[in-house]
């Protein structure tokens, strides 16, 4: 008798199985950076392989991009110790080259499957946060304990959860399987409500939404595109009934005290004037401290930026960092908007955010042109789900970038461009 969960055995054999290893990697390394490292220097030995050609990408939004750090990297060099250069390069350039990596593997794997092959990378994800939650449950006392398991890639899962649900809303064209799909839903959604990350839920908030409008706009089958925006909706609300429900009450508590805050957090309005009063609103803090050393700069660094290599002065440091520059300031900030601010200047946020609603004009113009197309409706949705991630956990500038948004906008770009044309 055939399971109702069976799997078409037919569908692995779309899995690209050396990203599949890339990817999982890094749930095995001590060291996230060594990790990280490793996964690019494979990929791009992986997919030049493969590919044996070069590509030019056909993806307009990185070059500008690309350009403004090669300018801000030559000012760096004029101006800032080398070393303190090659830092900021470790931050910046890791998204550009997984979004060529993306277009590279597009090129190389076209007979493959990007979203099953991202798919199973998100599952084996979970497995493993589940599987830890299991072995330690006992221990578990406190919100940062949750926090702790669970924020384990928790904003690629969040990505992969709404690139799901893309396909979830398609009548013509699943992942695995209908019902597989929705079990892993159900596994990646409850992943999203045990991470209690009021980023990653505000993602998925602001992510469904946009699909489901995107349905309801360029897909034919409305009672159907009504019907899975209820379940879905109610299985959210039962996760967190659930949650609210089972969880030690201290961490529920802990949990709401940070949602009430949540506002002061993000006001940069307010008044610092110790360690406490920053360490207790840091983000807030770190984004006042941008804006004032901005505001006191020349009109041409205002413009142009400082260039790479020049950090953002902090007056209150945390007991904790002892091992702070004497100057007292940090390469990078919370949100990449703010940190681009101080290194680029106006034209180098403008071109940040160029580069990240790029793919989203692309997706919007696939869909114009072409009609209903999940592929569009996920490129936009992942889109604008990292344009809030880049406000609030760093996005693109970081030395640990999301590689699902990377890989997936150069392979949809690539895949969008190719058909329409």
């Amino acid at each position: 008798m055939k399971s109702s969960l069976s799997i078409d055995k037919t569908k692995f054999k779309g899995i690209i199985w050396p990203l599949v290893a890339l990817y999982v990697s890094r749930l095995f390394f001590d060291d996230i950076d060594e990790a990280y490292l490793f996964i690019y220097i494979a990929l791009i030995i992986i997919v030049i392989g493969f590919a044996r050609k070069i590509f030019i990408p056909n993806i307009v939004g990185i070059y500008p991009y690309m350009a403004l750090i090669l300018i801000m990297a030559i000012i760096g060099l004029v101006m800032y110790k080398t070393r303190y250069v090659a830092r900021d390069l470790f931050y910046l350039l890791p998204a550009v080259i997984l979004v060529i990596l993306g277009y590279y593997l597009f090129c190389a794997y076209q007979a493959k499957s990007i979203v099953q092959t991202i798919v199973l990378c998100g599952f084996i994800s979970s497995m493993y946060s589940f599987g830890v939650f299991l072995t330690s449950a006992g221990g578990i006392s406190e919100l940062q304990d949750l926090r702790d398991i669970f924020n384990i890639e928790i904003y690629e899962i969040c990505l992969i959860f709404l690139l799901l649900v893309v396909y979830i809303f398609n009548q013509e064209k699943c992942v695995f399987g209908k019902k597989t799909d929705v079990l892993l839903l159900v596994i990646f959604l409850m992943h999203i409500i045990l991470s209690m990350s009021r980023s990653a839920w505000v993602e998925v908030i602001v992510g469904v939404p946009i699909i489901i409008i995107a349905n309801l706009f360029y897909n034919s089958r409305r009672a159907s595109t009504y019907a899975k925006t209820f379940i879905i909706i109610a299985l959210a609300i039962v996760g967190v009934f659930a949650l609210y429900a089972y969880a030690p009450s201290n961490i529920i508590d802990d949990y709401n005290t940070k949602v009430e805050n949540t506002s002061d957090e993000l006001n940069q309005d307010q008044y610092f004037n110790s360690v406490e009063d920053a360490m207790g609103n840091w983000r807030a803090y770190e984004n006042k401290s941008a804006i004032s050393q901005w505001e006191t700069s020349t009109s041409l660094v205002q413009l142009f930026g400082a260039g790479l290599g020049k950090g953002i002065y902090i007056k209150f440091v945390p007991y904790a960092w002892t091992n702070l520059d004497k100057e007292h300031t940090i390469p990078l900030l919370h949100n990449a908007y703010y940190t681009m601010l101080a290194k680029g200047g106006v034209v180098g946020v403008i071109l940040l955010v160029f580069f990240l609603v790029y793919p989203i004009f692309v997706a919007i113009n696939s869909l114009r042109k072409k009609g209903f197309s999940s592929d569009a409706i996920a490129l936009i949705t992942i889109g604008v789900a990292f344009v809030i991630q880049a406000y609030v956990v760093r996005g693109p500038i970081s030395q640990h970038p999301n590689i699902t948004w990377g890989i997936l906008v150069g392979w949809l770009c690539g895949q969008l461009k190719r058909e329409d044309s």
